[in-house]
């Protein structure tokens, strides 16, 4: 298992916490460049940045409110 701290400590501010990060990162390693991870409701983009960070599959998300900053996403593996 990574070290989830550092990696918390790269992402954008939220409420996705390494606690989380632990409970779904074997499914997010585990997948396929085909396979699709979709977030409904996504705030900060915490979680989908986690997501793009540790997935070889497809990462989106739909926002609940636009607040996701744009530019950390810039050349990641999102739509």
């Amino acid at each position: 298992m990574p070290d989830f701290n550092k990696i918390e400590a790269t992402l954008p501010l939220g409420a996705f916490s390494t606690f989380d990060m632990v409970t779904i990162y074997p499914v997010l390693k585990a997948m396929k460049e085909d396979d699709l991870y979709l977030e409904v409701g996504v705030d900060r983009g915490k979680s989908l940045a986690f997501a793009t960070t540790v997935s070889k599959g497809m990462v989106c998300g739909i926002d609940i409110v636009n607040h996701l900053n744009r530019r950390w996403f810039k050349g990641k593996n999102t739509r």
